[in-house]
């Protein structure tokens, strides 16, 4: 028998922990002192791996396998240069080429390789024949057409002799075009093809085999990967029969640590035992042996043909609701559950089970800290244990939910009763999001109906990972349990429709006949061929809409484009023609973006360990009262408990004094960037700290009368007459957020408009204290240009960029207005109010949207987000005249100044006076920088009124410009 010592290991492919390091575990149990070559990527995390040579390559990238959106990496080329490198530093006579997510059960492979076999030298071009998996090996005389493929042999594994093993992986990489991209090159070639969505010329496992065969055989009669004709197929099998043995995958004691990989390549499409041991016998010139095969394949395909005109074919129903329950002459019906009694809305379908990972970072994040993505990728590998488990022990492979959340709950310190409680929510909250999201098959229920009057015995079966308690709690939920007489599920019984076994247990435990039962399921593998394999009659339900809908769903998960249309049905109440009021416009351009938002910081909120969220009066209390609807109807919160809310008025005066103020240039620093005065003025200075005159002594007041645009005298009396008035205003300051618990814990501020300037005073100053156990995070809807420095303060930040026309719209929108003698805001306060009243009112819509569809606010922005945009580029004459009467506050002196939002300029010093009274903000006010461009341009003076005039778009990008710079017009 060959030493190990004689054999080297290439390892290669990408990285991916644990299963390399069980990889290379079984290589070092199973062949002791062969020498291990891992060969894999640049930037590859290798430490602490058992190798004996480490090779990192230059990847060379993949292209795509298919012609359609997010196709599937054709990834030949890496796996042609990790293995030829690999091969290249290999010092031994034996080479085992094996995947790094795979491992051994043992040396079972050499013994197969030591046995003589009889070869056929006109077709032998290796030393010795390479031993090789069966699996995807595929059998180009298979029974349906769009499996056939010659020259197939799976590339998963290969050992034999280092010369041969070069031979076939020579360092040849996939470079030219008509080879990456044939059926783009040759569409009419497409009409050859049994996928029609191919796009390269073969699949990597063909590649390599004709790659190597074309050293040695002028014509292969193979021009693309379907093209089955008889001279290609006949040469094909000789190729593979004499330079290759294919062996089972238990034979050749290999496990796949790829969660389903040797399952969903286990069709019949596959060489068997049978096969392989017939086309060996043909070789050495046995004439029975060709009968044999000839006839194996003709009945094969006759059977199948009869099978299907029988079982599917006749059998093959689009809609339910036309079975004629007399057709079904047996005893016993059963069901599919999902995709023929329920439908799905959200496709895929894992959709719901990544959420749960979102759902449980959020319930553990007040003690841990975690993610959605360590929690689903901890489900992923336990999953992946679990199925690798089976597979060595030749068990279906189907998990149980119930047993996976307690294993990953217990990476954190919690003890046995918190696992069980928060088991039980988690479980809950993924099967009422799945409830969200399924509707019932109206054709099944009516079908399910008649048959129950007609006496008959209904059974439900299905694949699934939840239990059959939670299954039967889905079905009570949607009316359909009363029905049936027994539910099956393959977690409950580890037993699976896929293999066939689960079927096999139902037959058993009813001692049903396989001629007296019935099953009715959309999947032609699970539900079709695996019922058949035991003679169960089948009705095969493909319905048409359904499966449109299917893909076109999957096109909205995985591509922007579909998806915004998609959001766009969703979430446009009212035709674009038909918008007449205010509300109108509220609710299809703004009232949605705003309330995603809210969203938004609540799922960040929850992840991070805030305990407190600051709604700052009166811009931001909207968002208060939005997430209290969220919190209530949204089913990703439910079981979580609720934050601590709380709506603040605090003022820039009140937060201003927390930080920098020993330093006299920093006050007047941040005095000037609340507004900049014509001239240096120091009651603009202590006006911006919250201080007023009366709080001054007459002789201190006299003195700032005196040298009011001094700005030496405010230096030089800083510390005297104005820092200890600034520190009163600190201490009243910090007793006020004292009592709002907010140095407490870790919290959280929403503001809109330019609050982010209040979200650095807090910061800064816990940084000065050195509060280490506390941060801020700031949420800002609006947009300002003193934004970008504030970014790098403030934690968590969040910027929206769907201002319309700066802050003084957004304020105008939604500030919490009180109303009060002023004549002027009266309209104001009215419009307001209708504004909030109106996004509020969408909530409710908003929620059965996201409960409905599992949307999270990223996706939902990509739709809103851009609407916002346009309408800011072109708000409509109607919207223009409801809000042409509107006045806002600046709230920056005593007793507010009120400026029209959309002031009527007669003149150039008419609008001036305008700018000297306003702040001065990056885009604030933006329509009255449009509006004052025109008075320059002294082309529309008399017809100036409320009209959003439209210049070119080299004039609105140049007084963007100005604005986005700091410069005034």
């Amino acid at each position: 028998m060959i030493n190990s010592k004689d054999i080297s290991v290439v390892i290669q492919g990408a990285i991916s922990y644990p299963d390399i390091e069980m990889c290379i575990g079984s290589i070092r149990k199973y062949l002791q002192n062969a020498q291990i070559i891992l060969s894999t990527w640049e930037g590859s995390k290798t430490d602490g791996l058992d190798y004996d040579i480490l090779l990192l390559n230059k990847d060379p990238g993949s292209f795509p396998c298919d012609d359609i959106e997010n196709s599937v990496p054709n990834n030949i080329n890496r796996q042609i240069i990790s293995t030829h490198n690999g091969l290249l530093k290999a010092s031994r006579k034996y080479c085992l080429k094996i995947r790094s997510d795979f491992m051994l059960t043992s040396d079972n492979f050499i013994k197969i390789f030591e046995k003589k076999v009889y070869r056929d030298n006109n077709y032998k071009f290796v030393k010795q024949p390479l031993v090789a998996c069966n699996v995807y090996s595929r059998n180009p005389r298979y029974r349906i057409n769009q499996f056939r493929m010659p020259y197939c042999v799976s590339d998963f594994f290969f050992f034999g002799l280092k010369e041969d093993l070069l031979t076939i992986f020579d360092g040849k990489l996939v470079s030219e075009k008509i080879d990456k991209e044939f059926f783009r090159i040759y569409p009419k070639r497409k009409k050859e093809l049994k996928y029609k969505n191919a796009l390269c010329r073969f699949m990597p496992e063909q590649f390599i085999i004709i790659n190597f065969a074309k050293k040695f055989l002028n014509e292969l009669h193979c021009d693309h990967r379907d093209d089955c004709n008889i001279k290609g197929i006949s040469l094909s099998e000789k190729i593979i029969i004499n330079n290759f043995i294919l062996v089972d995958k238990l034979d050749l004691s290999i496990v796949s640590l790829k969660t389903n990989l040797f399952t969903k390549g286990q069709p019949e499409n596959c060489y068997s035992k049978l096969d392989l041991n017939l086309l060996e016998k043909i070789n050495r010139g046995n004439l029975f042996a060709k009968f044999a095969y000839s006839a194996k394949i003709f009945f094969q395909n006759y059977i199948y043909k009869k099978q299907s005109q029988t079982n599917i074919l006749t059998r093959k129903v689009g809609n339910l609701s036309k079975v004629n329950i007399k057709s079904i002459d047996t005893e016993y019906v059963s069901f599919d559950i999902f995709d023929t009694l329920l439908f799905r809305i959200v496709e895929p379908d894992y959709i719901p089970m990544s959420q749960t990972g979102l759902y449980t970072s959020m319930l553990l994040s007040q003690k841990f800290k975690t993610s959605h993505i360590e929690i689903n990728g901890l489900r992923d590998k336990y999953i992946e244990e679990y199925i690798n488990k089976s597979n060595s022990e030749n068990k279906d492979s189907e998990y149980k939910l119930d047993e996976i959340i307690p294993k990953i709950l217990k990476n954190f310190d919690l003890n046995d009763r918190e696992i069980a409680i928060y088991s039980k929510l988690i479980i809950e909250n993924e099967i009422a999001r799945e409830m969200d999201c399924l509707y019932v098959n109206n054709e099944a229920l009516e079908l399910v109906k008649s048959l129950k009057a007609s006496n008959k015995k209904l059974l439900a079966i299905s694949d699934m990972y939840l239990k059959k308690e939670d299954i039967c709690k889905i079905l009570e939920h949607f009316g359909l349990l009363k029905y049936f007489d027994e539910i099956f599920v393959s977690s409950e019984y580890g037993l699976q429709k896929f293999t066939g076994n689960l079927f096999k247990y139902v037959l058993n435990k009813y001692s049903i006949s396989p001629s007296n039962i019935t099953h009715i399921g959309d999947n032609i593998i699970s539900d079709i061929m695996s019922a058949s394999a035991f003679h169960i009659k089948t009705i095969y339900y493909f319905d048409k809409r359904n499966h449109k809908r299917k893909k076109y769903m999957q096109k909205v998960a995985n591509n922007p484009k579909y998806r915004i249309d998609f959001l766009k049905k969703l979430f446009t109440i009212k035709n674009i023609k038909n918008l007449n009021t205010y509300e109108d416009y509220i609710q299809q351009y703004f009232a949605f973006d705003f309330i995603n938002f809210v969203y938004m910081i609540m799922l960040d909120c929850y992840q991070k360990k805030v305990e407190n969220i600051y709604f700052l009066e009166r811009d931001g209390s909207l968002c208060y009262h939005i997430w209290k609807q969220l919190f209530e109807n949204l089913t990703i919160f439910k079981g979580q408990k609720p934050k601590k809310l709380y709506t603040v008025k605090f003022s820039r005066k009140e937060t201003a004094n927390l930080i920098n103020i020993d330093n006299p240039s920093a006050v007047v620093i941040r005095a000037n960037k609340v507004n900049t005065p014509a001239v240096f003025s120091i009651k603009h200075v202590i006006g911006c700290f919250g201080l007023k005159m009366e709080d001054f002594s007459t002789e201190e007041q006299k003195f700032i009368e005196k040298n009011n645009n001094k700005l030496s005298a405010f230096y030089e009396n800083y510390e005297d007459i104005f820092l200890p008035k600034i520190k009163v205003r600190r201490a009243k300051s910090l007793e006020t957020l004292n009592k709002l618990h907010f140095f407490d814990s870790v919290s959280a501020i929403c503001d809109i408009g330019w609050g982010g300037t209040m979200q650095k005073d807090f910061l800064e100053y816990i940084k000065t204290e050195n509060l280490v156990n506390n941060d801020v995070l700031g949420y800002y809807y609006g947009i300002d240009g003193r934004i970008f420095p504030i970014i790098e303060h403030v934690k968590g930040y969040h910027r929206a960029e769907n201002l319309l026309w700066g802050y003084s719209l957004i304020e105008f929108l939604i500030k919490n207005y009180t109303p009060d003698n002023q004549e002027i805001m009266k309209p104001t306060y009215e419009l307001n109010k209708r504004s909030r009243d109106e996004i509020l009112k969408n909530v409710g819509i908003f929620t059965s949207i996201v409960n409905k569809y599992l949307i999270i606010p990223d996706a939902i922005a990509e739709y809103t987000k851009p609407l916002c945009s346009e309408f800011i580029k072109n708000p409509p004459y109607t919207f223009i005249k409801a809000i042409k009467n509107v006045y806002f506050s600046l709230d920056r002196s005593v007793g507010d100044n009120y400026i029209p939002l959309i002031p009527k300029f007669k003149s150039k010093k008419d609008s001036k006076k305008y700018y000297d009274t306003a702040q001065y903000i990056n885009g604030s006010m933006v329509m009255n920088h449009y509006m004052n461009e025109i008075v320059k341009l002294k082309t529309y003076r008399n017809i100036l009124n409320y009209i959003p005039f439209k210049f070119s778009n080299v004039k609105i990008n140049k007084i963007n410009k100005k604005i986005y710079n700091n410069e005034r017009i």
